[in-house]
């Protein structure tokens, strides 16, 4: 297919007639390239996938994503491993014994759904808000 992403294979399950997506075998596009193995929660947020490696780019090998959610829907943290992550649907990452974690990124939202505190780019970020909420600056 050209043009625009493709998306093969869907596993929906049908509980009190509400329709969840449970399973994407696969999905290319153009910018990320191909996923497999992708998984979604209850509410249809991303929770796993495995983005296939990139011949001539800094992607050398497959990686495998795992992704958890707060009540509000902001994403707390990014896992990505050497193999699929075996979670079900809103459980904590879960890699199997014999894969390697390679890295971790966090995210701490305040009451206020503000975040607290981030080391998605491997620092630590504590932002500064100002009166009206908006983010003035990072230390």
């Amino acid at each position: 297919m050209m043009g625009g992403p493709h998306l093969d294979f869907e596993m929906w399950e049908t509980t009190n007639l509400n329709r969840t997506l449970l399973f994407d075998t696969s999905y290319t596009d153009s910018v990320t390239g191909a996923w497999s193995n992708l998984g979604y929660d209850g509410v249809n947020r991303l929770v796993a996938g495995t983005q296939a490696a990139i011949a001539g780019a800094q992607l050398s090998v497959s990686q495998s994503f795992c992704w958890t959610y707060d009540s509000f829907g902001n994403r707390t943290a990014q896992e990505i491993g050497s193999q699929p992550f075996t979670n079900a649907a809103g459980a904590a990452c879960q890699l199997p014994s014999n894969a390697t974690l390679y890295s971790t990124a966090l995210a701490n939202f305040t009451a206020a759904n503000q975040i607290s505190s981030t080391n998605a780019r491997g620092v630590v970020a504590t932002p500064l808000y100002d009166a009206a909420g908006e983010i003035m600056a990072a230390h």
